[in-house]
């Protein structure tokens, strides 16, 4: 998959493999808009990022260090300036501020006074160092400056991106100046990278000889260092140290897939030409990825526990899913006698080109135990770098006893009755009236 790049400047920064699949993964096939900044087309005020935006893909890339100058063959070449990509989670209404380092300037020699023969370093948030003027007592090659770092930040996350060292100048008959060196210095979640540096100067020599290149600008604690001084037929002079690369995330800007790279080629030195070339500007560009908002709501808030009552609860989303659907994860309340779920499993997922993921359902259960607590099933949505949570973000279903306290007893059945026939009747009247007269006669015989 390929995103547009709507560049300011025309210019189409490379992406590499990595960074790139971490992008397709991220916006997850929505639109997406780019905008780069430069030194020729700085950042005139903060970015607002819009509305159903959840994430921004950044490039930084820290300006070049210039060529050296030559004194009889050319002087070092310049590093080009390094690249971090990254992915940044943002929030609808952040700002973002950027600025990009300028390439640092060629050294100079002939037809130069030797206070003017370095190059200046690149500006930036981390100035590139100043390459030193070639040595008094002649002429020979000044060094040239470093490239100036570059830095996106968006609530308190950072990415900097350090410029590349300069090129030494030439020293008349001494070893070939060596290249700058074109090893990116990254380090990741570093609480410097707010911190800006600017590299070091190149080193003036005491008499005959080349000056050293200086240091690309980077952040606290890592900026490049200045190159050593040259001794014509002795010694050559150092080109500057690369400035160092870093990200810095603070939540809810965290920072995910960072790769530092040195994608630009070398400022090579031209002969006979005075000054050397100057380092390619940095830029900072960084694309929006629009992404869906994702809410989740249930029909009925409040179920009792009797029969047939149960309640909907489905997963919505602003746009379609993708390729491949949305997973949306989210957690649901401890298991309880008093209902039961169907398809309610985390993570549920939109099917793809589609908004509603299939339902989760909660049953209460029925039963005609009294006095029973009501009890709440709570689901809520929980964070994932591929969509937006928007509100309701939680939904709860309250279920409720509708069985009362007092047990009625059962109704007893009446019973007939027993009753004797005529002739039962007659003979219990005769037994009763012999034992009367018996009782009788023994109480007259007292």
């Amino acid at each position: 998959m390929t995103h547009p790049f709507f560049l300011r400047d025309g210019m189409r920064p490379a992406l590499p493999a990595a960074a790139l699949l971490a992008l397709c993964l991220a916006s997850g096939g929505v639109h997406a808009q780019t905008i780069t900044y430069t030194p020729a087309a700085p950042q005139a005020a903060p970015d607002v990022v819009p509305a159903g935006v959840g994430a921004i893909k950044v490039i930084v890339r820290g300006g070049a260090g210039g060529a050296g100058a030559y004194d009889g063959v050319v002087g070092g070449k310049g590093a080009a300036g390094s690249q971090v990509d990254a992915i940044i989670r943002v929030q609808p209404g952040q700002t973002i501020t950027a600025g990009a380092g300028s390439g640092g300037q060629g050294g100079a020699t002939y037809a130069r006074s030797s206070s003017l023969s370095g190059g200046a370093g690149g500006n930036g948030a981390g100035s590139g160092g100043n390459g030193a003027a070639m040595g008094p007592s002649f002429v020979s090659g000044g060094g040239a400056g470093g490239g100036g770092a570059s830095f996106l930040n968006v609530g308190g996350a950072w990415v900097r991106a350090g410029g590349g060292g300069g090129g030494g100048g030439d020293s008349f008959q001494a070893a070939p100046v060596a290249d700058a060196s074109a090893v990116a210095l990254f380090t990741p979640e570093v609480a410097a990278c707010a911190t800006p540096a600017p590299g070091s100067a190149g080193l003036q020599g005491p008499g005959d000889g080349g000056g050293g290149g200086g240091g690309g600008g980077g952040y606290q604690g890592a900026a490049g260092t200045g190159g050593n001084y040259g001794v014509d037929t002795a010694q050559s002079a150092g080109s500057g140290g690369m400035g160092g690369s870093c990200t810095y995330s603070t939540a809810p800007n965290t920072i995910s897939s960072p790769v530092a790279t040195v994608p630009g080629s070398p400022t090579a030195p031209i002969p006979n030409t005075d000054p050397s070339p100057n380092g390619v500007d940095g830029l900072v560009s960084f694309e929006y990825i629009y992404q869906p908002t994702v809410t989740i709501a249930c029909d009925k808030s409040a179920l009792t526990d009797s029969a047939n009552q149960q309640s909907v609860c489905t997963v919505t989303a602003s746009t379609p899913a993708p390729t491949g659907g949305l997973s949306v994860p989210f957690t649901i309340s401890a298991a309880d006698p008093q209902y039961t779920t169907q398809s309610c499993s985390s993570p549920v997922v939109i099917p793809e080109g589609q908004t509603q993921a299939p339902a989760c359902t909660i049953i209460a259960n029925d039963n005609q135990v009294a006095g029973e607590t009501p009890v709440t099933v709570t689901l809520q949505i929980t964070g994932s770098n591929d969509f937006l949570t928007g509100t309701p973000a939680q939904a709860s279903v309250v279920i409720t006893n509708d069985d009362n306290g007092t047990v009625t007893p059962p109704v007893a059945t009446p019973q007939p009755v027993p009753s004797l026939g005529g002739w039962a009747t007659l003979l219990l009247t005769g037994v009763l009236g012999a034992l009367v007269w018996m009782r009788r006669k023994a109480f007259m015989n007292l």
